[in-house]
């Protein structure tokens, strides 16, 4: 099997091939399978090798770092990963009739207001 030859691309050639991309792509994003305007896309790439993979939303972009950042830093196994994925959803949307300690109700968040203003201007 041959090696494909890669070239790495200019700078200024980053508008041109994600253009290129994202009118490959039928204009679907392939990380959230939604619309992609060009506007909104940008050229991702592997940060291992730099690779280009293809034209994403910004915004699934920072989510793929994220995951990406968080695999490795928290040694997630890829199956792993692909449970959280197919579980996401119907998880958080699962509740229990329990306040866990640090939240906040709006009633506590006002008092904890009202008790920092007092203490600034106590001090002034």
């Amino acid at each position: 099997m041959a090696t494909a030859v890669v070239t790495k691309i200019k700078r200024t050639e980053i508008i041109k091939h994600r253009a290129l991309a994202v009118l490959e792509q039928g204009g679907i994003c392939p990380l959230c399978e939604q619309h992609l305007e060009l506007k909104d896309a940008v050229l991702d790439h592997r940060h291992s090798d730099g690779l280009i993979r293809s034209a994403i939303h910004r915004f699934c972009n920072t989510f793929l770092g994220k995951i990406e950042n968080n695999i490795a830093r928290n040694r997630i196994q890829p199956q792993q990963l692909t449970a959280i994925l197919r579980n996401y959803e119907k998880y958080v949307s699962t509740t229990k009739p329990l306040l866990h300690p640090t939240f906040l109700t709006p009633e506590e968040r006002k008092a904890k207001a009202k008790k920092r203003a007092a203490k600034t201007r106590k001090k002034k």
